[in-house]
């Protein structure tokens, strides 16, 4: 599949996500308040967290066995079923047996009764991550794409049954949580055994070591990678407490809207960098890199210059003091979003050191000044430190990607004519009827873009 295609159906897909994500992140903090978002946001970051420890990288090297060997298919899924009940097992007796105190402080002044729904939400969080994983691989992007939206139109349906119409709280949320991811972990099985004639489970021990091999690197990677971009949030409520966690987690949420555009690239990326010889992986992903950044300024102005009249409206009035971290935030997302694109193009290329070392440096540097800022400014000082942790991570990112492939920095960054005359033959192409659109074939597009 062209990567003009692959990005349109996952740019539309992911649209309808993006207006289903607003509209369900809004129902669910009015109904929360900034207490329960802040438990929410505890909760749904230890769930992501374990399901990506849980997974042992595999759901990574998924995406690339696939793409390499398509025959490994059968034993990839019967792998990944075996692993994510295993999962499930060792986390629930660990769980049970870990000292009160422990779990105290990690998840102060949270329930334990939603600690323990939250790890069986990780066993269906698994499942769905080593689907997506394997329709990545297989750049099947309508499957991949429909358990995105389906999963939140689920979530969404089931929040205004436990939310509105049964009045709950954050335990509605919890609920509404595990019945969409199970339902959709369910029926995204099912259509993958279907799709691909897949019909019976024969697990793999060579394969599953093969996995291990590649998905080692990608586990740390992006265990890193998470703890870097959460770990504030566990900061924050050891320091000022679940209301301030509920606050910061609203403004983040906002300015990472700004990273739907590069996300959608990446994701589309890392196969065909996968599949594909390097020097067009490096065509590709200069042209992506280049073409972002008009959208990304543009959508980082809208959020500073209306992020409070925003927040008042979506999520009233009382969330307004996200906004200085949000500004904050912004700033960083800004430069994080050409490390989105960096760090698909280098998991395609099997996971070198930069993708280990950068991010547990930052990590190191971003805890550390946490523990100095969060004291003296609150979340803003969470957000400047982030701010300056995304900065130093994408620049680390672009230096190891100049270096390897000699791209210039003008050649990565800056839009070029035949880029400009691209986008405005797009826009044209766009504005014909629609049997004059249809003419237009993949063979005319005149290579992968």
């Amino acid at each position: 599949m062209l990567f003009r295609k692959a990005f349109s159906i996952t740019l539309i897909t992911q649209s309808l996500t993006f207006i289903l994500g607003i509209l369900n992140t809004i129902l669910i903090v009015r109904a929360i308040g900034p207490q329960g978002r802040g438990t929410y946001s505890i909760l749904l970051t230890t769930v992501s967290i374990l399901s990506v420890l849980s997974s042992g990288g595999v759901i990574w090297s998924n995406t690339y066995w696939v793409g390499k060997e398509k025959g490994s298919l059968r034993y990839i899924l019967s792998n990944a079923l075996y692993q994510a009940i295993f999962a499930l097992f060792i986390l629930l007796f660990l769980t049970f047996i870990s000292p009160k105190s422990i779990l105290g402080m990690v998840f102060e002044g949270i329930p334990g009764g939603l600690i323990y729904f939250s790890v069986i939400i990780v066993f269906f969080e698994l499942g769905i991550l080593h689907l997506n994983s394997i329709f990545l691989g297989l750049q099947d992007f309508r499957e991949y794409n429909f358990l995105s939206i389906g999963r939140l139109i689920l979530f969404t349906l089931f929040n205004l049954l436990f939310l509105y119409g049964l009045r709950m709280n954050v335990e509605g949320v919890v609920y509404s949580w595990m019945i969409s991811v199970a339902l959709t972990s369910g029926v995204g099985l099912v259509a993958l055994m279907k799709r691909y004639h897949i019909q019976n489970i024969k697990a793999d021990l060579s394969q599953f070591l093969k996995s291990l091999k590649i998905g080692s690197r990608a586990l740390l990677a992006n265990i890193l990678g998470q703890l870097l971009l959460r770990s504030d949030l566990f900061l924050i409520n050891w320091y000022l407490g679940l209301k301030e966690v509920g606050y910061y987690s609203v403004g983040v949420a906002l300015a990472e809207l700004v990273l739907k555009v590069p996300g959608i690239a990446g994701d589309v990326l890392f196969p065909k960098v996968a599949s594909n010889d390097s020097f067009q992986s490096v065509v590709l992903m200069t042209k992506i890199t280049r073409l972002m950044g008009i959208p990304l300024i543009l959508s980082s102005l809208i959020l500073i210059l209306c992020g409070k009249f925003i927040l008042s409206i979506a999520f009233g009035r009382e969330f307004v003091p996200a906004y200085n971290p949000m500004v904050w935030i912004v700033f960083g997302i800004l430069a994080l979003s050409y490390h989105v694109v960096l760090a698909n193009y280098f998991a395609g290329r099997g996971y070198p050191a930069i993708t280990v070392w950068s991010p547990g440096l930052t990590l190191f540097i971003n805890i550390g000044l946490n523990l100095f800022l969060i004291p003296k400014y609150g979340i803003s000082g969470a957000a400047m430190s982030t701010c300056f942790a995304y900065i130093f991570l994408t620049g680390a990112k672009l230096i190891a990607f100049q270096r390897t492939t000699n791209v210039t920095y003008q050649d990565l960054l800056i839009p070029n004519r035949q880029d400009l005359a691209e986008m405005r033959g797009l826009l044209s192409s766009r504005k014909m009827g629609k049997g004059e659109f249809k003419k237009t074939s993949a063979k005319d597009s005149g290579g992968i873009l």
